[in-house]
């Protein structure tokens, strides 16, 4: 028996199965005036109505402001840690993160679970949350602050803690929450079937970039832009800004939702108290599910837990090189933990500068390729060949960085830099919408419960794995053997599951099936014994023929 949540993402998904039915002439037509189309064009989204175009301009600002602020405020967060704390303890930080994590992750469902027809509502719950965070942040920067010497102070450990897993948890919180969102109003096609996920995510992408550089430039001239509390005090506030441009795009959407479905009426009585208790204990425990639902649906469907495997992959080899980039820039520009010395702070601001073009780099070339070759790739190459670039820069750029050695020199620093600009280039502007395009056809609750723990706590689990490496292994000094081979195999592994979900994802577009509905993506024994071998469900096959006929005839056309 289907779910309500299940029967919602079928009665969603129907119209648009007819929408993207194309017949005869008019289907032909169709197509040549969409291929007719110039870059240009694409790229401004003209396949599109005007509402829809523009709410996918509003979303993309609100990706500026939620990327360009996390690009402002990643650099001043790991100075500010390096400086109050200790460089060493970078590892160890990380190495708490899924402590950390957990219960914003159960808030993030519980939100999800509570205002599952409003996520708006979700969105700017969490916004305000984080907003708070770092206002209070940015009033202890200025208590210390030197305002005589016109010098950023030594925040406090505790507060510099809570700063460095504020930045560290948003960086992945945000991101999921707003893909999310995205793949939840994208599941439409247009009237030649091009799905909107394909029109839309390499504008979306752009915006986002967009945002970064401006982040970055922001970041890098801290020192003339007063420094730390400055860059605190904007997050802060563009925290407030972006809930409103969200909400903007949510208006011109206009996406349909279909009424709850209502049980059947149950004729009303007084409960004894014993009863009461027990439905209360019942529906706690029913909500206390519904928090690890999305766990549970990963562990159900294989495709999800390659999904999984693959979300945060690329955090491997990724934080092992970030580690190195970081202890370079310790090197070349020293600032130890409880200096005050004004060579100390001097350095703490050339730290974060030189971090913000790092930033602006990546952003740059994340921006290029997005624009220009996102769409093409998958539309050429398919998801399967967007899903393994990454992989294989990865792998070249860990073995580049071994093959520098462990000793301390300028080659080594700009080898490491210069790497670490191409993994994140592909891993934003390729892998990243990629791998949010395998969600498109999936059913609501994977797209919202399933991804958050996919993206979220995937995302903190392989940054600890890397973590332990780094803390156990690279902390005294870079082992360059032990690191290139564990990547090796690591990368392996991950091409052969990007592959199979990127033919996994065309087999579904073109069955026009969904993850999740009538046990597509179940593991085999987990499927309902009434149901074929290609998981459409032949239970009431009768009442379903209205309905599941003429989506396989138009299929078939």
């Amino acid at each position: 028996m289907a779910s309500p949540q299940t029967l919602l993402s079928t009665d969603n998904n129907a119209p648009n199965a007819d929408s993207s039915a194309t017949s005869g002439t008019d289907g032909q037509s169709q197509r040549v005036g969409t291929s007719q189309l110039t870059w240009c064009e694409k790229m401004f989204l003209k396949e599109l109505k005007s509402d829809q175009r523009r709410a996918y301009f509003w979303f993309a600002t609100g990706l500026f402001m939620l990327l360009g602020s996390q690009s402002m405020i990643q650099p001043p967060t790991t100075s500010t840690f390096i400086n109050s704390v200790a460089y060493s303890k970078i590892p160890l930080a990380q190495t708490w993160l899924p402590v950390v994590y957990l219960p914003i992750l159960f808030f993030y469902n519980f939100l999800i679970t509570t205002f599952k027809k409003t996520p708006m509502v979700v969105i700017v719950i969490m916004c305000l949350l984080y907003s708070g965070i770092y206002w209070a942040v940015a009033v202890n920067t200025l208590l210390v602050y030197d305002w005589k010497g016109g010098k950023e102070g030594v925040l406090e450990p505790r507060l510099a803690w809570i700063f460095y897993y504020a930045s560290n948890t948003k960086s992945v919180l945000f991101p999921v929450m707003f893909w999310s969102v995205m793949a939840d109003v994208s599941d439409r096609q247009t009237d030649d079937g091009t799905p909107f996920s394909k029109i839309a995510y390499g504008t979306l992408v752009f915006g986002g970039q967009a945002g970064g550089i401006i982040g970055s430039m922001l970041a890098g001239n801290n020192n003339y832009l007063g420094g730390t509390p400055m860059l605190v005090i904007s997050q802060a506030a563009v925290l407030l800004i972006a809930p409103v441009l969200m909400w903007r795009g949510f208006s011109l959407m206009k996406k349909d939702r279909s009424p709850a479905v209502q049980g059947p009426e149950v004729e009303s009585r007084t409960m004894s108290r014993r009863e009461a208790a027990a439905s209360g204990c019942k529906k706690v425990g029913g909500q206390m599910y519904l928090l690890v639902e999305g766990l549970v649906l990963i562990l159900k469907h294989p495709v999800l837990l390659g999904i999984f495997w693959i979300a945060a992959a690329h955090l491997i080899p990724r934080v092992i090189l970030d580690f190195q980039g970081t202890g370079v820039v310790q090197w070349k520009w020293p600032a130890k933990h409880g200096d005050k010395s004004p060579e100390a702070q001097h350095n703490k601001q050339l730290q974060t500068a030189f971090f913000a073009w790092c930033n602006l780099a990546n952003n740059l070339g994340t921006m290029a390729l997005s624009f220009l070759g996102l769409r093409s790739i998958v539309e050429k190459g398919g998801l399967a060949l967007g899903l393994i670039a990454c992989p294989l820069i990865s792998l070249a750029a860990i073995l580049s960085v071994c093959a520098c050695g462990s000793e301390q020199s300028d080659t080594r620093f700009w080898t490491v830099q210069i790497v670490l600009v191409f993994v994140n280039v592909v891993q934003y502007a390729l892998n990243g919408p990629c791998r949010e395009m395998l969600y498109v056809h999936s059913t609501k609750d994977i797209k919202y419960k399933a991804k958050s723990w996919s993206d979220m706590y995937g995302n903190i689990m392989q940054k600890t794995i890397a973590a332990q490496i780094n803390l156990n292994i690279n902390d005294k000094e870079f082992q360059p053997v032990w690191s290139g081979i564990f990547c090796s195999v690591w990368v392996g592994i991950w091409i052969v599951i990007a592959v199979s979900l990127g033919f996994y994802h065309t087999t579904l577009e073109k069955d026009h099936k969904t993850i999740g509905k009538d046990d597509t993506g179940k593991w085999y024994c987990l499927r309902n014994q009434a149901s074929g071998n290609d998981g459409t469900s032949l239970q009431g096959g009768a009442a379903a023929a209205g309905t599941a006929e003429p989506n396989a005839d138009r299929s078939a056309a």
